[in-house]
């Protein structure tokens, strides 16, 4: 089992390896529906990634300021960030231009 600390100070329970999408899922639909990613201890982390031990988390979600967040260079920080040594073989072709 692994224990969630929310911002609000809230604590809840989950399976271990349970996914930030997965918590989302279980608080409500429409947060599901809007979140991008998940800060786990203060580091930004993908939805699919699994949890194993006992985080402080929240979510980043679209609908603060998704158009500032997601142009431009706030849009390839994001994707290096959450996709970091996921995907080395995009990295080279999107740098390459092809």
């Amino acid at each position: 089992m692994v224990k969630i600390k929310f911002p609000d100070g809230n604590v809840k329970e989950f399976e271990s390896a349970v996914t930030g999408m997965d918590i989302a899922k279980s608080i409500s639909h429409k947060l599901a529906k809007e979140v991008l990613s998940i800060s786990v201890n203060g580091v930004t982390w993908d939805l699919m990634r699994g949890i194993t031990t006992d985080p402080r988390l929240s979510y980043i979600h679209g609908t603060m300021k998704r158009d500032a967040m997601l142009s431009g260079t706030h849009l390839h920080t994001l994707w290096q960030k959450l996709f970091a040594g996921y995907l080395p073989e995009y990295q080279v072709r999107y740098r390459s231009g092809y």
